[in-house]
């Protein structure tokens, strides 16, 4: 479903409520899509979780002539970026510390 926005006084009502009904109608298509790019069912369910919490707490900023289902996939792969950049941070912070062990187990 490629909703866009009808031009109505109530909108900002409108935005929240499309936003939560292309998320429910399109949530195989979002899991798939994460599935594939981290090749791991639970992590994409966790980074699932987390663009459900930005689209819902942001639903407010998308545009009247955006298209929701567009605008949701771009938050998903904003999300899917920074979900990429912790686990980054993640491993060089471990490796870090793996090297400081093995210097201290050293000296």
């Amino acid at each position: 479903m490629d909703t866009t926005f009808p031009e109505t006084s109530k909108s900002s009502n409108l935005m929240p409520a499309a936003v939560e009904a292309a998320l429910v109608e399109n949530h195989r298509d979002f899991l798939r899509f994460l599935v594939r790019r981290v090749g791991d069912a639970d992590t994409a369910e966790d980074v699932l979780h987390q663009f459900y919490l930005r689209a819902v707490s942001r639903g407010s900023e998308l545009r009247q002539s955006e298209s929701v289902v567009a605008w949701l996939y771009r938050v998903l792969r904003t999300t899917l970026v920074d979900h990429y950049r912790r686990e980054a941070t993640r491993r060089r912070q471990e490796a870090d510390y793996a090297q400081m062990e093995i210097l201290s187990n050293e000296g």
